[in-house]
């Protein structure tokens, strides 16, 4: 079956956020997840590549940092590096999924961008555990 695919994994469990989401005044959204693929160019779902992934990961982040993204630096996001999701988006897009950002920057939104957020003192979590992956078309 040939369709559009949006791979993500959410987040599990929030705790290792929760001090750095209360410094920026920012609540937790119950959507918060790590997006593996996103890609409008059909794929075959029936290729074993794309199947969703069905256990969850416990992911050291790698040189974490704030980040505001968007045209206009709207959301806030936790950029960091992470081979095992890096290695995962490469498989995908080998298989033929294309995605609208590259190169992939594994990161978790994290909400609006609060002002003065680049002078607020922050500890970044140096893990994430997260959901087994969930796969919708887009």
């Amino acid at each position: 079956m040939l369709e559009t695919i949006y791979l993500q994994r959410k987040l599990a469990d929030p705790t290792p956020l929760l001090g750095l989401l209360d410094r920026l005044g920012l609540p937790l959204s119950p959507k918060a997840h790590v997006t593996l693929i996103h890609s409008k160019t059909p794929v075959d779902w029936d290729l074993p590549v794309f199947a969703p992934e069905p256990f969850g990961l416990d992911v050291p982040l790698l040189s974490p940092r704030l980040e505001a993204f968007g045209p206009h630096g709207e959301v806030l996001a936790l950029v960091f590096a992470q081979p095992i999701l890096a290695a995962r988006n490469a498989a995908l897009e080998r298989a033929g999924a294309r995605s609208d950002w590259n190169p992939y920057r594994p990161h978790l939104t994290l909400g609006p961008t609060p002002a003065g957020w680049a002078d607020t003192p922050h500890i970044l979590p140096d893990r994430l555990a997260l959901t087994a992956e969930i796969r919708r078309a887009v």
